[in-house]
């Protein structure tokens, strides 16, 4: 579920899952995915135009096994940050599950 305070900006796409950085500067982006236990495991990361910022796996045999991802990094204006399955061809459970957020810390000059 994304939740966001867009004044002035569409920063976030529900369709395609993509953030686009509004201005350029520092951004914190977090991901955190959930998976029931009949799953095989499941590679992901967060991506930045094909750099992966933070890479994760969704390994385990308890009920539901969840992990998560946290990244600093600096975007320009206009460039884009989303979650990539890197391995496994498996569904996640319902958004309200999965989340990915993400701020501006601070701003270019």
């Amino acid at each position: 579920m994304v939740c966001s305070l867009e004044i002035g900006y569409n920063l976030y796409n529900p369709t395609t899952g993509v953030f686009t950085a509004p201005v350029s500067g520092v951004y914190v982006v977090y991901a955190q995915l959930l998976k029931h236990n009949d799953v095989p495991s499941i590679f992901w990361a967060l991506d930045e135009a094909g750099t992966i910022l933070c890479y994760n796996v969704l390994k385990g045999t308890r009920t539901y096994d969840k992990s998560s991802c946290l990244a600093t990094t600096r975007l320009t204006k206009g460039e884009q940050v989303f979650v990539r399955r890197n391995a496994g061809d498996h569904t996640l459970e319902g958004s309200s599950y999965c989340s990915f957020s993400g701020f501006l810390l601070s701003r270019d000059p």
